[in-house]
């Protein structure tokens, strides 16, 4: 399950490094994101939850790596950058770059999708009786 997390951090444009900050959160949300399923599931993970699972860890690590400001650009995706398209000193004119998404509101598109699919876990869930 690690080596998918990481291939899928790769793919979004995290490079997971072996610092124990990665290691310990990675696998803390792996082990969290796994309880889970099985409390939801009867006690055991559904094959077709795996790839869920991952894509769950991976949107978590990378908020919360966002949030404690550890992460500053994924991808194309530029934390640092602001939304001014132009700027005139004489006579001051800004202009701001309206309609287009600012790299925090495209972020939280990318975690809002691979959050999506928790959605599917109703389909697995067993009812205790």
């Amino acid at each position: 399950m690690r080596q998918l997390i990481d291939d899928r951090l790769n793919a979004l444009g995290y490079t997971s490094t072996d610092s124990d900050s990665d290691n310990f959160t990675l696998n803390f949300l792996i082990s969290k994101e796994e309880e889970f399923v099985k409390s939801e599931c009867g006690g055991k993970i559904p094959d077709a939850l795996k790839f869920e699972i991952v894509d769950w860890v991976v949107a978590y690590f990378l908020r919360d790596k966002k949030a404690a400001g550890a992460l500053t650009k994924i991808g194309d995706i530029d934390f640092t950058e602001a939304p001014l398209r132009a700027l005139t000193e004489g006579d001051i004119r800004a202009e701001w770059a309206v309609g287009t998404k600012t790299a925090a509101e495209r972020f939280d598109d990318l975690i809002e999708g691979l959050l999506k699919s928790k959605e599917q876990l109703a389909l697995f869930r067993v009812i205790k009786w």
